[in-house]
């Protein structure tokens, strides 16, 4: 029972956030003509707070060791909201200058642009939620232990 209550509560969580991350990546990938800039500037906005709140849990913890891999976790998702507002700000310029006379008119400079600044917002985005990834898999992994630690952690009744 408490290794699958164990893997529900612990493990899925961060499975199931990976695949959503996962698939708004691929939205990102593949809508260069549509702004996509909505889900950038919200995965920054939870992010940032992930990250507040390691940084927040760090100061507040005297073990040096559990301090320093909260600080970590922070420094992975503040990392990962820094990424997303470039995303961000990158697709942006792009969904910009597609707008520009000279680059609308040209299929070829149109598709040039699209390919090069789409795949980089892409691939920051990506490297974004692997940075998310890791720095929620630290947090998680050390609240679980630190639950953990009381014999009567899931006891809710």
């Amino acid at each position: 029972m408490r290794k699958t209550l164990k893997f529900i509560v612990y493990k899925l969580p961060l499975f199931m956030a990976m695949f959503v991350g996962i698939f708004y990546m691929l939205i990102v990938f593949q809508n260069y003509e549509k702004d996509t800039t909505t889900i950038t500037n919200i995965a920054f906005a939870i992010t940032a707070t992930f990250a507040a709140l390691c940084f927040s849990i760090a100061g507040l913890i005297e073990s040096n060791s559990l301090k320093d891999r909260f600080t970590f976790s922070g420094e992975r998702l503040f990392h990962a909201s820094i990424s997303l507002i470039v995303a961000s700000v990158l697709k942006y310029t792009l969904l910009s200058i597609k707008e520009i006379e000279f680059i609308s008119s040209h299929k070829s400079v149109d598709s040039a642009v699209s390919i090069i600044l789409g795949a980089l917002v892409g691939f920051i985005f990506f490297s974004a939620l692997l940075h998310i990834h890791t720095g929620l898999r630290i947090a998680n992994d050390l609240l679980w232990e630190r639950q953990a630690r009381k014999s009567d952690w899931d006891d809710s009744f």
